[in-house]
């Protein structure tokens, strides 16, 4: 473990008690802190220490103000009242040393956000820098392409300042994550912290949907000033997880094949669908959707990863019918089935009742078949519905996966061999992340590992992907 921070002085708190401590100290060790410190305190409350999360404010040795928060207990001598604690949610570093201006729109909507550094996120930058070097006085010029600029819409009436929010992707070098520089705003139109606190989780699984694997913040820099390299900020979030090791990503959306697919897929996601994305997220529960896909999507077992993809096949069905479904509307209208359709269907159980040979089966069809027009909600009618809206051509192919959504969950039944599990499962993986492409108004490449539906089937827009096999 590395030493990161020495605390002089601070308070540790529980629940509504807190304690004085003389010092601790911040270990890191793979993107998780630690925290050593001393309680000299008799009425510290032992039996509750395992139950509830701990916060640590303080002051470091380079005078920095900071905060831990989400300390869990690891260990507890009560002996010499040496405790010991795992971060689990974030270190906040707030440098008070000196006073900063606040302009008058800062001072309404509150801070900034400058610079977030996320972590196993993936891609290739589509845009150019201009490097100009001199050698023994002789001008060089290196072009590289090092970072991607796209635009990030919200909604008008949105509480921030501006609705159309540049953002500029590169490499840290220091670490090889990909930090989001929010600082070249054009105008008064700014993200505020704030603000990016109520739009965060739709915007770290949007990209983590396009990454095709986990992506995590791992730094958030806000304040009054900010250096220019996102080194540090006058307040600094460092969020304590594992460090992420992807070791395989999905590239249904290509951010990975070309720099020119980059600069198409980021414009189309950022600026035209992540407004849809927002809000559709509070009815439809499209974040919980991208955690089932990249879970399902790392899970070693082929059973697994369907199991997964099926429950959440089923889930966000039940969403969409919840969202549009009136129950008082009938399936066919009303005349054509109580005039034509249900005399008939009747006529023909009439004509087999002998047959039938029992009156409660015989009164039961017919039951059943005047009911026929009401709305039902099992589980098929729903997986239809909800492919409909999501502008998934149904054809043989698709149908047998909705017809093998049964067999799985009441047989348990995947396929007949490997190879033919690996193909269900692929076609179900490609069905839902179409439907969150087509839910959210994506047009832009998508690369399916499979082929499911012909071109002249399509519902939806989609650029030509003849270059992306």
């Amino acid at each position: 473990m590395k030493l990161v921070y020495t605390i002089l002085s601070g308070t540790l708190c529980i629940k509504d008690n807190c304690y004085k401590i003389p010092f601790a100290l911040v270990f890191e060790d793979n993107g998780i802190f630690f925290v050593e410190t001393f309680i000299d305190n008799d009425d510290l409350p032992v039996e509750e220490l395992f139950q509830y999360y701990f916060t640590l404010v303080g002051k470091t040795k380079k005078d920095i103000d900071i905060e831990i928060s989400g300390l869990s207990l690891k260990k507890y001598e009560e002996r010499n009242q040496r405790i010991e604690f795992e971060c689990v949610h974030y270190v906040k570093l707030i440098d008070n040393r000196r006073e900063y201006p606040e302009s008058k729109y800062e001072q309404k909507h509150g801070d900034r956000l400058w610079f977030i550094e996320l972590e196993g996120f993936n891609m290739i930058f589509s845009d150019n820098s201009e490097i100009i070097k001199y050698v023994a006085h002789e001008k060089k010029e290196i072009i590289s392409i090092d970072h991607t600029t796209c635009s990030l819409h919200l909604d008008l009436s949105a509480e921030n300042p501006g609705n159309h929010i540049q953002m500029v992707f590169y490499k840290n070098p220091e670490n090889n994550n990909i930090l989001i520089d929010f600082t070249e705003q054009h105008g008064y139109s700014y993200l505020t912290f704030e603000y990016y606190k109520k739009i965060k989780n739709e915007l770290i699984h949007l990209i983590s949907f396009i990454n095709g694997a986990d992506v995590s913040i791992r730094r958030e820099l806000t304040g009054k000033a900010y250096m220019r390299d996102a080194s540090r900020a006058q307040i600094t979030y460092i969020y304590s997880f594992k460090k992420i090791s992807n070791s395989s990503y999905s590239d249904f959306v290509p951010i990975n094949n070309h720099h020119s697919y980059t600069s198409d897929i980021f414009r189309d996601i950022f600026l035209l669908c992540f407004e849809k994305y927002l809000a559709l997220n509070d009815v439809l529960g499209l974040n919980s959707l991208v955690i089932s896909l990249n879970n399902s999507f790392r899970t070693n077992s082929i059973e697994d990863r369907i199991f997964i993809l099926i429950t959440a096949f089923e889930k966000i069905a039940k969403l969409v019918c919840n969202m549009h479904e009136d129950p008082k509307k009938p399936i066919l209208k009303e005349e054509f089935f109580d005039n034509k359709l249900k005399p008939e269907l009747f006529r023909l159980l009439e004509k087999y009742r002998k047959i039938i040979n029992r009156n409660s089966v015989y009164y039961n069809i017919k039951s059943r078949m005047g009911g026929l027009n009401n709305v039902r909600n099992d589980t098929t009618d729903m997986l239809y519905n909800f492919l409909d809206y999501a502008k998934i051509p149904v054809n043989n192919k698709v149908a047998e996966m909705v017809d093998l959504r049964n067999k799985i969950v009441h047989e348990g039944f995947i396929g007949a061999n490997e190879t033919e599990k690996l193909h269900n499962y692929l076609i179900f993986d490609n069905i839902l992340r179409d439907s969150v492409l087509n839910i959210i108004g994506y047009s832009s490449f998508r690369k399916r590992s499979i082929k499911y539906f012909e071109k002249n089937e399509m519902k939806h827009k989609e650029q030509s992907k003849d270059a992306i096999n």
